[in-house]
This record gives structure tokens, sequence and C-alpha cells, in this order.
């Protein structure tokens, strides 16, 4: 070593050693700053990737509200139904003798998207109440990530972060099914319980918690999460058991509260919730949901085994009921019909966890959620450009098609005011989600077949529908073009509609027009 300095000192001046000391002196200088050059590059980066994917999800959602049709069946069973509640129809009729129509959904979903259209019943605005809640709950989420983080930097990732986590799901976390209200529920919920006085917090989380019940009958458990983090806040067991008490009592009050509104029958709900458990289990939507419970659950850990500090017993609660919540929820996602984004109100507990552990961790904050972000937006942003690339097609398609298609059948509803729409093979669904529009003119619903579908797959008696067309009950039919009732059950492939029902609507019934979207099929006269 010696030897080695004299030698640097000696011939300093020559162009090898003046070339090696360079070359040293800059590697020791790249040694010092690599870190915050490094930090510098990941938190430029993930800014960029943060304006570009939040960019394409206004995008995509301002192209949703453009489409003038539904993209999802269950849509328009939620808009017709919502609206036929607040016109003083039943919520939840016996389909074995009143209309078929209805929902496993609770009253509260109805009653909010119900108020939406009292103000103008159209599409698009059935349509509004959903990403409205998307769009209160990505505030409030913000607001409480901000209280943790106390870096507006990290505040932005952590919240980016959510909204990648939604892209899989496409318009699953701003349609107007329970998933945007039910992320929202969640969001206050944990509102409530951080930020409300300590006595008030757990009240406040019940009273959400039978919201949420409202929504969908289980939905109280994304709430869990918050509950333990109320009660975690008040002080002596005692008086922990009363608020714990005092909590239930208000959710199961909150709950039970819509069933008081006219229509609403809690013996018709519970009608159709034993529909559901008829819908069988999924193993590969199961596999779906553990992956992305993994992805939900796998930043949450890697902190939790990265700080050197030990968890407190808040936070040992509130992860072991976020845990918990979770894995309920990914075997109750598992049926047919179900899937991962049964866990959607969840993802923003996870990130308000992540920020609960960074606080108090030695992991620097920035840093961490600008790599969470980067990951999240290379394993999902291809999915994001995808999806706004898929609606823009769909958009392009519809302005073309849909105005025509939309004025045949009101022509229709209005030239035939007691006719019902009706549906006839897999290729033209989406032409019966315009049934709405028949339904917003005041028309009754006397068949929603994507409901008859739910039903009859879960074993109902399918020859129960067919006294809709003996004698010619409804008398004139409006379907979409194509064999009139030969759609197939999403869940089987098997037809929806038993072959002795089509024998009768053929026998009662002939076409008497035929447009480019549309066909209408009236009662034969006897003498036929």
């Amino acid at each position: 070593m010696k030897f080695l300095l004299y030698a640097l000192q000696k011939y300093q001046d020559h162009p090898v050693i003046d070339y090696f000391c360079r070359t040293v002196l800059s590697w020791e200088y790249w040694l010092k700053t690599r870190p915050f050059f490094m930090s510098a590059v990941l938190i430029s980066t993930a800014a960029a990737l943060v304006i570009l994917a939040i960019a394409a999800y206004i995008l995509t959602i301002a192209i949703y509200f453009l489409i003038p049709n539904y993209i999802d069946h269950g849509q328009p069973v939620v808009a017709s139904i919502s609206w036929l509640w607040m016109q003083g129809h039943d919520l939840y009729p016996n389909w074995e003798t009143a209309d078929i129509y209805g929902s496993v959904y609770g009253p509260i979903l109805f009653l909010l998207n119900g108020i939406a259209l009292l103000l103008y019943p159209t599409i698009f605005t059935s349509k509004v109440p959903g990403v409205l809640s998307l769009i209160v709950a990505l505030g409030v989420t913000s607001m409480l990530i901000k209280q943790k983080a106390g870096s507006t930097i990290t505040s932005m990732f952590l919240l980016a972060s959510l909204v990648m986590l939604f892209v899989p799901f496409g318009i699953y976390a701003y349609w107007n099914r329970p998933e945007p209200f039910l992320i929202l529920v969640s969001v206050l919920a944990l509102m409530a319980a951080v930020r409300s006085p300590v006595l008030i917090a757990p009240v406040g989380v019940g009273v959400l918690a039978g919201l949420a019940a409202g929504f969908k009958i289980y939905g109280f458990i994304y709430t869990i999460p918050a509950a333990l983090v109320a009660l975690a806040r008040v002080k002596g067991r005692p008086s922990r058991l009363i608020m714990a008490l005092m909590s239930s009592a208000c959710a199961v009050g909150f709950a039970l509260l819509p069933y008081l509104a006219k229509g609403a029958s809690i013996d018709g709900h519970l009608r159709f919730l034993k529909v559901t458990l008829h819908h069988g289990w999924s193993a590969s939507l199961f596999s779906q949901n553990l992956q992305f419970a993994f992805v939900l659950v796998a930043p949450i850990i890697g902190i939790s085994i990265w700080r050197k500090s030990a968890l407190n017993p808040a936070q040992q609660w509130f992860l072991a009921t976020l845990y918990t919540s979770i894995a309920i929820m990914t075997v109750l996602g598992a049926k047919n019909g179900g899937g991962p984004y049964y866990l959607l109100p969840l993802a923003p507990i996870c990130i308000y966890g992540i920020a609960v552990l960074l606080e108090s961790s030695e992991i620097k904050m920035n840093e961490f959620a600008a790599a969470l972000f980067i990951c999240l937006f290379v394993a999902y942003g291809p999915r994001l450009f995808g999806h706004t690339r898929g609606l823009q097609h769909a958009y392009e398609l519809a302005a073309q098609s849909e105005p025509n298609k939309i004025a045949e059948l009101v022509t229709y509803v209005e030239s035939y005011p007691e006719a019902q729409i009706g549906i006839s093979d897999a290729e033209h669904y989406s032409s019966y989600f315009y049934r709405v529009l028949s339904v917003f003119s005041g028309r009754p619903l006397r068949v929603d077949f994507s409901v008859w579908g739910e039903v009859a797959y879960a074993g109902v008696d399918k020859e129960g529908v067919s006294r809709f067309v003996k004698a010619c009950n409804v008398p004139v039919w409006i379907l979409p073009l194509g064999a009139p009732f030969t759609m197939v059950d999403k869940y089987n492939n098997l037809p929806m509609l038993s072959d002795g029902f089509r024998q009768t609507f053929s026998t009662n019934y002939r076409q008497i027009k035929a447009g480019h979207a549309y066909q209408v099929w009236g009662c034969k006269p006897q003498d036929e």
C-alpha cells in the first residue's frame, strides 16, 4: 500500500497514473452521490408515470360516459330496478306470482341510483353515482394517507398505486353496481375510526357497517378493519366492550332500516339471496382471488418484515382484521359470478396499511412508494392502455350504430305502449340492455330476462316464466334481431328459457315488424 501511494505521488503527472487517479476519484464521487442520484431518478420516473397513468384512467372514465349503452349486463338491471322502486313498484317481487325482476343487492344501492335517476332518467345519469363514489373515495383515501405519510409525494405515489390496483377490473371500480359504493363506505369507515372522537368513532363505524350491508348483505366485512382501529383507541376492556356492543347495535339497526321503506320487503330480498346459495363455487375464481389477495398484502408483509421495531397492539389488531377480511372475501368471491373484484373495497385499506407501517419504520417512504407504484404500473399499465383503447374502439363503433338503434327502439316503444322488451340470442344481447329506455318512459317491467337467467340457473322451474306468453298476457314483444328467446345462460351455456316457453311463444305470436335492430311480435288473432 505504501509503495502504491509513493508511486502515485512520484509519477502523478504520468498519463496512465493521471487517468487512474481521475477514475478512482470519479468512482469515489459516484459512490457518495449514487443514493441521491438513484432516488432522484426513481422519484422522477415514478412521477412521470403517475401523470401518464392518471391521465389514461381519467380518459377511460370519460369514454365510459360517452358510450350510450351499458358495458355489463348487470348495469341495466340495477338502473331498471332503481327507477321502478322510485316509481312505487316493489323492489323484490315474487317471481312466481308477480313480475320477474329483483336482485341480491341491498336497498341502499337502488336508493342512491334511484335518487340520481329522479333528477333525469337516462343511461348517462345512471352511470354518475358510481363514478362520483369512486372520486370521493379517492379524495378521502388521499386525506388518510397524507395524515400518515406527511409527504405530498408519498401520498401521490400511494394514491396512484391504489388507482393501479383498480385497473385490472376496468369499469368494476366505478360502475353502478355495489363495488364503488362499498369502496367509499370502507374508506369513510376508516376516516370515522381515525378522525372522530374516541367514543364516537365506534358508533360511526357501526352506522357505516350497517349501510354497507345495505349494498351487499356481507358488506359489513369491509368495515371490520376500521372497527378494530376505532376500538383500539378506547381505553379499558369494559369501555371497549360497551362500545363494541353499541357499534354492533348501530350496524344491525342501520342494516334493517331500509326495509321499512315501501316496497322493500326483507322476505323478498332473502328469497333472492337464497338463490345465490345454489350458484356453486369455482376453483378457478378462487385461484384468481388468491393472486389478487397476494398483490394486496405482499407490500404490507414486506414492510412488516423489514421494519426493525415491533408492531404496537393497535397495528397488530388492524393488520389481523385486514388479513381476516381479505381471507373471507377471497372465499366468498369464488362463487360463480364472483371474482377478485370482491376484494376491491379492501384495496384502499391495504394502501392505508402501507402508509401506517411506513410511518414508524426506517424505510424511506418516498422511495418505497415510488417503487411500489412503478411495480404496479409495470404489471397493470398495459391493461390500462389496452382497456382505454378497447373503450375508445367501442365508442367509435357505438357512435355509428347506436343512435339509430336507440331511435328505432324508442319508436317501437311509443307505437306499442303495452309492449315488453325481450331477448333473442347472445349475439344481440347488448341490444337488450336498452330495455331501460322503456322503463324510464314509465312502462312496467314484467320480466327482466337477465334476472331470470340468475333465478333459472339456481334451479327454479323454467316454466314459471311461461305465464307471460300464455294467452297473450303480454300482447306485444319487442326483441332484438335474431332467433327469439334463444339466449344461453352465462353459467352453463344452456338455453335460458325452456323449449316449452319457446313453443308457447311460437304458437301465440307472429312477427308484425322487423327493423334494422329490433323486431316486433304481436299476439296472433284467434282465427289463425
